[in-house]
């Protein structure tokens, strides 16, 4: 049997029904039958959508699909090259995936748990602070060519 591929806006409205049987004394077995989709399904709906608003959750979905559709605005924010050249790394970094989650926090009044959960980032990865070597900027000073050089040769 083919699965249906639910909008965010059904799975939320779903919920909203389990949570009306639920209120009644219903159990979880009928209401996930009464919105026609295993108990298995409603628990991870739960997980990913519950708390959520109709327009937060479209919101969220819709901030996902224009980084992935332009990730050149992150990119040139870190000092990538751009993205129609080719770009050195990976297209999402956890830098970048940091920047995006944060984007969605300052739009939408939602929880970092909850953003990381709809966008399939792990937490930890989302807290860790980025820390280079003590001496990198010794190293990085060490292998630049020197400033009287012609720009030509200082492209590094």
């Amino acid at each position: 049997m083919p699965s249906k591929k639910h909008k965010p806006e059904e799975i939320i409205g779903k919920l909203r029904e389990v949570e009306i049987v639920l209120a009644q004394n219903g159990t979880t077995a009928e209401a996930s039958r009464r919105i026609a989709v295993t108990e298995q399904t409603y628990y991870r709906w739960r997980r990913e959508y519950g708390g959520l608003k109709t327009d937060q959750a479209r919101r969220v979905k819709d901030l996902e699909k224009e980084n992935v559709a332009s990730p050149g605005d992150l990119g040139s924010d870190i000092g990538q090259a751009d993205f129609a050249g080719g770009c050195q790394g990976k297209l999402l970094s956890p830098v970048r995936w940091r920047r995006c989650i944060d984007h969605v926090r300052r739009q939408l009044p939602v929880s970092e748990r909850r953003i990381c959960r709809v966008l399939g980032q792990h937490r930890s990865t989302q807290r860790k602070v980025a820390r280079g070597a003590a001496d990198e900027q010794a190293l990085t000073e060490d292998i630049s060519p020197p400033r009287s050089w012609p720009t030509i040769w200082r492209s590094a």
